[in-house]
């Protein structure tokens, strides 16, 4: 029959662009480059890494990938012992200028229109994997597990934007009470059906 799937291998797309546009960089990768690493470590040194010229954007690179979605305030609350309010500010900024980050304005009761800056997928799962097993990363998921799961339940659910509950459930499932999720869900349930 026709309708069958192809037996021959076949690449994503959007990763076959990815190494498209990685290999006409100036400069290109080089050789030792490409073999040295795992493609997913080398597509975050060579393409993300080697762009970033503020030490601020690196440093933030663990908690982007963790977040996922993220507004101001968010930051605010995930580095607020280790940056001052300037560089949050700076670092919102630089943010919106990667060519991996989408924005979008979303409603928000407290301040009219909220700023929401978006990793696109891709980009989010790479960084993800290659700052895994970092302490940095580590250090993110519980501030952001904590500011994330009471701004989801000390309220109406329905006044936040979507994104608010996946960067949730993508810190939550990082943490090491893998029941923290389980629990935030149930809490996050019963609130939708009693605004119902």
């Amino acid at each position: 029959p026709t309708d069958r799937p192809s037996q021959e291998l076949r690449c994503n797309p959007y990763d076959l662009r990815l190494y498209a546009d990685w290999s006409k960089e100036k400069p290109p990768p080089t050789e030792p480059e490409i073999l040295s690493t795992p493609p997913a470590t080398q597509y975050v040194e060579l393409r993300v890494l080697r762009r970033l010229h503020d030490q601020l954007l690196v440093e933030a690179l663990p908690a982007v990938a963790l977040l996922g979605h993220f507004d101001r305030r968010l930051l605010e609350h995930v580095f607020a012992e280790k940056k001052s309010t300037e560089e949050i500010g700076r670092l919102f900024e630089l943010l919106q200028q990667e060519e991996w980050i989408n924005q979008r304005g979303v409603q928000d009761e407290a301040e009219g229109t909220n700023l929401i800056l978006d990793v696109e997928p891709g980009i989010r799962t790479r960084l993800f994997v290659y700052y895994q097993q970092s302490t940095l990363l580590t250090e993110v998921q519980s501030r952001a597990a904590d500011y994330l799961e009471r701004l989801t339940t000390d309220g109406d659910p329905s006044k936040l934007d979507w994104s608010f509950f996946d960067s949730t459930i993508t810190v939550l499932e990082a943490d090491p009470d893998k029941n923290r999720v389980v629990r935030w869900w149930r809490k996050v349930d019963s609130l939708m059906f009693s605004t119902c």
